[in-house]
């Protein structure tokens, strides 16, 4: 029997992953419970919240991998519905980052226009999500390697293909990293346009989070049969960088756990 050295590689990153992460969800509801601010301490329960997503993504990914439920070539079914409601929650809790960043802004500079646009982003991941959670719903998991032409579930209506067209898959994930693009954007430059330094190197961190998923995610689009060692590779990337992002956060904490039993 052979033994499939990548596989078993790209399990293990994946599981170390999942490992650090049950770490950073308990580790950010005590610092969140720690701070007076109620910025500081929406930035840890949010953090909390986005930690609890990615890891039932990445939990759907190694679940897949070992039981071998889905075609190795795409992610379909239960893999690509966690990671587009991962795709959603990391874009939510970027428009939130930048908002603070808005608001710590001494000069309240609208970081390239970002309140008038936020609206016009939101409509446009929260359609392509839909289109693409509706689209994999109606359609069989691919069973060949690379670029391959939908299969529609049978029975279906007629209306429905013509509704949920393959060819408009590629244009819902170009809006994706476009408006994904922009929002990173506008969180690295209102990291530098932020006055209180702990926040300045919580977003710092939290905008090469965002930087590494955009790369995983373009990354799994150029390959379609799906590199594991680099998927697993820029997982535990993006893990440490939410580790960083954590853990900057834990010295403000400390302090303000300080103040809280002062005033008592």
């Amino acid at each position: 029997m052979s033994i499939d050295i990548v596989t078993i590689v790209s399990e293990l990153g994946l599981l170390i992953a999942g490992i650090v992460m049950l770490f950073l969800i308990p580790r950010a509801i005590i610092i969140g419970r720690k701070f007076v601010s109620r910025t500081f301490k929406s930035r840890a329960f949010w953090f909390a919240g986005v930690m609890i997503i990615a890891l039932f993504a990445l939990l759907s990914a190694l679940i897949s991998l070992l039981f071998n439920l889905y075609p190795s070539s795409s992610f379909s079914g239960l893999g690509i519905n966690a990671f587009l409601a991962w795709v959603l929650v990391m874009f939510v809790y970027a428009d939130s980052t930048i908002l603070v960043t808005l608001e710590m802004d001494f000069l309240h500079r609208n970081t390239f226009h970002w309140r008038p646009v936020r609206t016009l982003a939101y409509v446009a991941i929260f359609a392509n999500v839909f289109y693409l959670y509706a689209f994999i719903s109606v359609t069989k998991a691919p069973t060949c390697s690379g670029l391959c032409p939908p299969v529609y579930l049978p029975g279906l209506p007629s209306w429905v293909p013509a509704i949920f067209p393959g060819i408009l898959v590629p244009e819902a994930l170009l809006v994706f990293i476009v408006t994904f693009g922009y929002a990173l954007s506008a969180v690295i430059v209102g990291a530098r346009r932020t006055s209180d330094m702990t926040m300045k190197r919580h977003v710092r961190w939290l905008g090469l989070s965002f930087l590494v998923f955009l790369g995983f995610f373009v990354a799994m689009i150029i390959s379609p049969n799906g590199n594991l060692l680099l998927a697993s590779f820029l997982v535990l990337v993006l893990v440490y960088t939410f580790y960083g992002a954590l853990m900057s956060l834990t010295r403000i904490g400390r302090v303000d756990k300080v103040e809280k039993e002062i005033k008592r």
